[in-house]
């Protein structure tokens, strides 16, 4: 009775404070779930210690009290201790052993100075013979960049694709109230707010992490997915030669900077054997690299932990000129005058978890790719810094977009802008303005932004397959796509606030946004959100089921509509699962794809699955690399990167955008503030 007594009073007196700051912990084993909170001040302090969810990682938000229309504001609280050194910048270290040679060792018990006599072909051929024993998939790029599997030891004979649940190829589109609950150990639950807050956070920060702003040039982007950006600049050459991005080409698609002819895929740890101009006589030395990433797990004691570590061995150089340099990201140089450097030689860059103070957050930091895309990606790192208060570094990125002619995007209807636009913009060729954008005639084939690198080597455009095979058949293709159904429907509801109003849908007839929600419901929804036209219905869009739930939670929890009701809270329920290393039931940073099973990948962590498909034992796994590349648009270039790439910022974006406008109309929530909300 004391004890209820207690907590009334605190309550009490927590609800005469201005501000209510909250931090969630650890619960004990048996605290139950708290569902539907509609004001947290007025339950426990004890709820908020609900499942766990934060695992060692402290979260804590900043709840203000009801404004006059009962909507409250929330941000994170980052509090910096003054006294606490500053985190410093990692830096690359030379190293005597290669860390694939050390794994070598210690998994094959081969001694060090044996596998140093071997040759390059030797060691990857160790790893070929030994896949069943180091838990492997081994990978062999041929000519054309196509990737043949060559050994099984991760994913198995089959590919790996026992890891799906049972169902069939092509099931029956479910309803709403057929979905099957996921297995998950730890649950989350759309009507608890804090699941909500914590979820979303993750993916805001994930997406920040791809974010670059370069104040200098007063343009910044935000880059499509987490790599491993190298590049070899050659001093004194002209720009169109120099420098060499790894993922960019000389001429054409067929003269890559660089290929990968082998790949390694485990559990902890990615390999590649990378050459550079192979089979092009460019006057330099080709060198032969391994670019290799290592991943270690989640330590809630230790801040300074490395969670990723990247490995450079520079095997080969064929020349003695002395003016190449190896360099990483943009502001990295980790080998100076390859010529004169007595090889092989190997660096290491460790990547703790420690506070970013770019986004006042903690956990995993990690690299991503030099490539980065106009086309949606620039867009949601815009709103992700500017939702961080953080205009400075969104007005560098707007500058990218204006210089681009891109200032409007699909998506922006999600994001609360219609400004001018008709409902047939989205049926016509301007949201795909990258395609013909003005470039810099200093571009690598002198063809149109955004072929051409631009004045800072640390960055490239993405050449989009909607350009490369024209923008008028992808446009009369998108009509039958339910994104765009989705995202015109958005539109209109939220320039003319009718869930009645007509309008010439994507079809050529009449429809309206309740009519567009009804027959998504109808042939789209596959129990698990929305598939893809012209796909099997075992995998399930990103994107399209963000789409799909802001629609229906604008129908349901604005309007009235019942079934949109229950439609978003299904789509919800599916989404809060998505964000690869928050299942902590099989550990922090692990995730799962149907091809190789479960993944320790830390940077990627927060970041929500491209697609996905029900696999076992999480709820949801990324689908085989086959599916992924018909549908995702970053495969179309050459690689710079091989591995497992299950995240990346448009899905990251829109995914977040979902969840604020969820926040918004089912809770009254404001999460990161009114901005930029439909």
């Amino acid at each position: 009775m004391n004890r209820i007594r207690i907590l009334l009073i605190v309550a009490f007196l927590l609800s005469l404070l201005p501000t209510a700051t909250f931090a969630q912990e650890d619960p004990p084993v048996d605290m139950p779930l708290v569902s539907n909170v509609s004001d947290p001040d007025k339950i426990p302090p004890e709820a908020y210690r609900h499942q766990g969810i934060f695992n060692g990682l402290e979260r804590e938000w900043s709840i203000s009290e009801p404004d006059q229309d009962g909507m409250r504001y929330v941000f994170p609280v980052v509090e910096i201790d003054p006294d606490a050194p500053e985190p410093t910048k990692p830096e690359w270290v030379q190293v005597e052993t290669p860390m694939r040679l050390q794994i070598l060792r210690d998994e094959l018990g081969i001694p060090l100075k044996e596998l140093e006599a071997k040759s390059d072909e030797e060691i990857m051929n160790l790893f070929v013979t030994n896949a069943q024993e180091l838990k492997i998939d081994v990978f062999h790029h041929d000519e054309n960049g196509e990737r043949h599997q060559i050994a099984f030891g991760l994913s198995g004979a089959d590919g790996g694709m026992h890891r799906v649940k049972d169902q069939e190829d092509d099931p029956e589109l479910q309803t709403v109230t057929d979905s099957a609950a996921p297995t998950a150990q730890y649950t989350r639950d759309p009507g608890n707010i804090f699941d909500l807050m914590f979820v979303t956070g993750e993916i805001h920060y994930y997406l920040r992490k791809l974010t670059r702003a370069f104040v200098a040039w007063d343009e910044g982007m935000t880059k499509e997915y987490m790599g491993f950006p190298l590049a070899l600049v050659i001093e004194g050459w002209n720009k169109p030669d120099s420098p060499r991005i790894a993922g960019h080409y000389y001429s054409d698609r067929s003269k890559p900077y660089m290929k990968i002819t082998h790949s390694v895929i485990a559990q902890t740890y990615e390999l590649m054997d990378q050459t550079w101009d192979a089979g092009h006589d460019y006057d330099y030395g080709e060198p032969v690299i391994w670019a290799d990433r290592y991943y270690y797990p989640f330590d809630p004691n230790n801040c300074s932990t490395d969670s990723v570590v990247y490995s450079v061995s520079v095997r080969s150089y064929g020349d003695t000129k002395p003016y190449v340099d190896l360099m990483f990201d943009y502001n990295y140089k980790i080998v100076d005058n390859l010529g004169l450097t007595r090889l092989p030689i190997s660096w290491q860059l460790g990547m703790d978890r420690c506070l970013d103070l770019a986004t006042g957050h903690v956990g995993p930091i990690g690299i991503p790719a030099a490539r980065y895309t106009l086309r949606h990606a620039t867009h949601m790192g815009v709103y992700a810094e500017i939702l961080a208060g953080n205009q400075a570094v969104a007005d560098d990125l707007l500058n990218t977009l204006v210089n681009a002619n891109g200032s409007h995007d699909l998506y922006k209807p999600m994001f609360g802008w219609v400004g001018s636009k008709t409902s047939d913009w989205f049926l016509g060729t301007e949201p795909y303005y990258d395609c013909f954008a003005p470039g810099p005639a200093n571009g690598t084939n002198q063809a149109p932004y955004p072929w051409g690198i631009e004045t800072n080597w640390a960055r490239y455009p993405y050449e989009s397959k909607v350009c490369t095979l024209g923008v008028n058949n992808y446009v009369t293709l998108s009509k039958q796509d339910y994104l765009v159904q989705a995202l015109q429907a958005i539109h209109v509801l939220v320039k003319h606030q009718s869930p009645a109003y007509q309008y010439i849908g994507t079809g050529g007839g009449l429809t309206t946004p309740t009519q567009v929600a009804r027959n998504l419901e109808a042939i789209a929804w596959n129990g698990n959100g929305i598939k893809i036209f012209g796909k099997s219905s075992s995998y399930t869009s990103g994107v399209r089921t963000a789409a799909f739930t802001v629609l229906e939670t604008i129908l349901g929890y604005k309007y009235g509509d019942q079934t949109s009701k229950n439609y978003a809270d299904a789509a919800m329920q599916t989404l809060v699962y998505t964000p690869w290393g928050l299942d902590y039931s099989v550990g922090t940073y692990w995730g799962e794809t149907v091809e190789n099973g479960l993944l320790l990948r830390p940077n990627h962590y927060g970041g929500p699955l491209l697609a996905w498909q029900t696999v076992n034992p999480l709820p949801y796994g990324l689908p085989p690399k086959t599916f992924l590349s018909e549908i995702i648009d970053h495969f179309g270039m050459p690689d710079e990167v091989d591995g497992v790439i299950p995240t990346n910022a448009e899905t990251a974006g829109t995914i977040m955008q979902a969840m604020r406008a969820y926040m918004k109309y089912r809770h009254n929530y404001y999460f990161l503030g009114n901005q930029k909300l439909p």
